[in-house]
């Protein structure tokens, strides 16, 4: 009875206790405890009042272990009379019979309504600093489930009470389940701070602030990080400092939190300076530097809001990228194309293509980055009929005669489409049928579709037009490989040796003072740059 009262499985409990009547078994107190807070699970006043009779009949009516399961037995199944003559006639009542007694009466009548003078407890449990106080007493018996309900029930709590409630794990030994108290008191902190934070209640914040340090969370990052970020909000950054200052190691949260509040400029670059001196990789200060550009007053600078829109497109940030942008007051065609292309590169193509419309509708008209932005986000999307009207209406819509960009973006539009023969004659047709750039995007495209019916002819025609670059090997190679082509693929690539040709390295630039700087994978320097090593050290 007791394995099968352990998994929960009260109906097996009580079918157990009526074999074992049947076989004329002698109940002890144990057994009757057991089907008796069965049938207190299951609500079966019958069978309960059948055990209290044999409990009667067995002369264990006045045991205070059996008496407790009767009387929860009563109260759960609704019999308040019953349930309190069967706890006055509980000889030798202890702190568990009291618990019992509690919440018996709190799960039938409600919480707080009182029982005439049956219940300990009730009546005042309201107040918050008995119910702490009765959480406490539970935990020095060692009653952690008594002390849980007590919590659960109480419709008001203070920090008190979640350290009272760790006490009791911490003395019970439940070193896990303290553990994970001790992580939902920073969680109730953290949510305390914030709403300092959103009402801008200094003295609140101040007092909370003072809890943190008795409690000793004072050294917790996070708490840390939230106190400095409710100080910001309340517009308190002397505090926050203060704060930030007491920090004994440093990083990445409360500086992002403290540069945020910066407005000065002399205070943000030496705040920035002492992130870069201690170590801390500045990757993650793209927020704090967007609030310090619009708290110092340089999001009216078009160039710098532009900048921010792009660097946040690039980083995967679409959402704060078009916070920028709306919150810009001046905008130009750089910025439009900016999120355009931002747009785009997410997969967003019904939003920039809704941009290109209102870029319009704005006095400004559509160029040929914002056109080409505009193409490529309808083949990331998928939108081909929207890609198709645009191409063909953009020298009528914006007085632009389509470009080789333009052209490849509809080539590589058709590719995506699954349409490879019309992408193969929209090239050969086209006034820059004679760039490899057209090609190049419609090899790409069969070897994405695996088709190397039409890839044998874009190959051949790509590699006559540019049989220097290796580039149009290795795609080849790439396209017949794919299509399960071995042996063609080898040929592509021995093609390539036998003409010595080797693929180009990667390469990036930067242009000072009128004069290109190239900048090449695995680069070891040389004697006309050796300071850009140091440079890029450095930075």
């Amino acid at each position: 009875m007791n394995g099968y009262s352990l998994i929960g499985d009260n109906g097996t409990v009580c079918r157990i206790a009526f074999e074992m009547h049947g076989f004329e078994e002698v109940f002890n107190e144990h057994a009757c405890s057991l089907v008796l807070r069965a049938c207190a699970s299951l609500g079966d006043r019958v069978r309960g009042e059948q055990i209290h009779s044999m409990v009667i009949k067995n002369g264990l009516d006045a045991d205070a272990f059996v008496g407790t399961s009767l009387f929860s037995m009563y109260s759960r199944t609704g019999l308040l009379d019953e349930a309190e003559k069967t706890f006055e006639s509980i000889v030798g009542i202890d702190v568990r019979c009291l618990n019992s007694n509690d919440f018996g009466v709190w799960e039938s009548r409600g919480w707080g309504e009182g029982d005439s003078g049956v219940s300990r407890f009730h009546g005042c449990l309201h107040e918050i600093s008995v119910a702490n106080a009765v959480v406490t007493m539970y935990g020095k018996h060692g009653l952690v489930e008594e002390a849980e309900r007590v919590f659960q029930g109480m419709e008001e709590r203070n920090l008190v009470t979640w350290t009272a409630m760790l006490s009791v794990y911490l003395k019970t030994g439940f070193p896990l389940k303290a553990i994970d108290w001790f992580a939902r008191m920073i969680v109730v902190l953290l949510t305390v701070l914030d709403a300092c934070a959103e009402c801008k209640n200094f003295e609140s914040l101040v007092q909370v602030h003072g809890l943190v340090i008795k409690l000793s969370y004072i050294l917790d990052d996070f708490v840390c990080t939230a106190l400095i970020d409710a100080y910001v909000q309340c517009e308190n950054l002397g505090a926050a400092r203060l704060v930030f200052d007491g920090l004994a190691t440093l990083n990445i949260a409360p500086f992002n939190a403290i540069l945020a509040g910066e407005a000065d400029e002399d205070d943000f670059m030496h705040l920035f300076n002492r992130v870069r001196l201690s170590g801390v990789q500045p990757d993650w200060l793209g927020g704090s530097l967007h609030c310090y550009i619009f708290k110092s007053g340089f999001c009216e600078h078009i160039d710098v809001g532009n900048a921010l829109i792009t660097m946040y497109a690039k980083c995967g940030s679409i959402e704060q990228a078009r916070q920028i942008f709306i919150g810009m007051e001046r905008r130009d065609s750089v910025t439009y194309n900016a999120m355009i292309s931002g747009y785009g590169v997410h997969g967003r193509g019904k939003d920039a293509l809704t941009l290109l419309q209102r870029m319009e509708t704005d006095g400004l008209r559509p160029d040929e980055v914002s056109l080409v932005a505009a193409l490529q986000a309808c083949a990331y999307s998928g939108l081909f009929e929207d890609g198709f009207h645009l191409f063909s209406d953009m020298k009528k819509r914006c007085l632009i005669e389509p470009g080789i960009e333009h052209e490849n973006c509809m080539v590589d539009l058709l590719c995506r489409s699954g349409r490879l023969m019309e992408a193969m004659d929209f090239a050969a047709e086209s006034r820059f049928r004679d760039s490899s750039l057209l090609w190049r995007t419609l090899v790409n495209g069969c070897r994405l579709r695996r088709n190397t019916k039409i890839g044998r002819i874009a190959s051949e025609r790509l590699i006559s037009l540019a049989p220097g670059k290796a580039a149009s090997y290795i795609l080849t190679s790439n396209m017949y490989s794919m299509g399960g082509m071995s042996k063609e693929a080898a040929k592509a690539r021995m093609m390539m040796t036998d003409r010595e040709l080797k693929k180009e390295t990667g390469c990036s630039w930067i242009e000072i003072d009128n004069h290109i700087h190239h900048f090449v994978a695995r680069w070891d320097g040389n004697s006309e740059s050796e300071e850009f090593p140091v440079k890029l050290e450095e930075l």
